[in-house]
């Protein structure tokens, strides 16, 4: 057997047992992150070859979320050029883990698109605890507190806090500055359901306004 012949053979018997032998190479196919404090988008490359001999062209590139917009450089890659998928996650309002798929579906398999993960780690700014609170129906109306604190991460300030729908009396009361607080809430009457979202107002060390939200509930 010659050795082309040999590795004639092994490139069959990979697609045998794994299916078909993509020009495509990443670099990575998944990409982590985590934001920094205030940061509003993501922006991640994944990188690619194309290690084939012949010109491949992508398709097709989608993402699961609108949050996530996905684009090529361009539609097609000659033997031995590389390029890459770029991808602007974002943020908004989010804190958590988010995962979210981009796939690339190019002509040499296009019916099994290359799957990307674009995984992005937004930390909290601020803990509420509980972030949610209720009182029951019928329930003799008193005071409730939530405990809020700033992550050591940040620095800001909590000027203050709003209901949104005027069923509840809210007070914010500074333990201290720019770390601890407590929101204090009482309802108006409990003698039949409402729902409120309390927005809580500071500021940033640079100026900027930020906004957290809490909930309170009579059901």
């Amino acid at each position: 057997m010659t050795r082309k012949q040999f590795w004639a053979s092994i490139v069959v018997w990979s697609v045998l047992l794994h299916g078909t032998v993509r020009a495509l190479e990443w670099k990575t196919k998944v990409f982590e992150v985590t934001t920094a404090p205030f940061q509003s988008i993501v922006d991640a490359a994944f990188e690619f070859r194309n290690t084939s001999h012949q010109t491949v062209a992508i398709l097709a590139v989608d993402s699961t979320c609108d949050c996530v917009i996905a684009t090529r450089e361009r539609d097609y890659y000659g033997p031995g050029e590389t390029g890459r998928i770029n991808t602007r996650f974002t943020i908004g309002d989010r804190v958590g883990l988010y995962e979210r798929a981009i796939s690339v579906q190019t002509d040499d398999d296009p019916a099994h698109p290359v799957r990307l993960i674009l995984r992005v780690t937004v930390p909290e700014l601020i803990d509420i605890a509980p972030r949610l609170i209720y009182w029951h129906t019928g329930e003799a109306v008193a005071e409730k507190t939530l405990d809020v604190n700033v992550s050591s991460a940040v620095t800001l300030s909590l000027d203050g806090v709003q209901s949104m729908t005027q069923s509840f009396a809210v007070r914010l009361e500074t333990i201290a500055p720019g770390r601890n607080y407590r929101l204090h809430i009482t309802p108006h009457s409990t003698a039949q359901p409402a729902s409120d979202a309390l927005r809580i107002h500071g500021t940033a060390r640079d100026g900027r306004a930020v906004v957290f939200s809490a909930y309170a509930y009579v059901k």
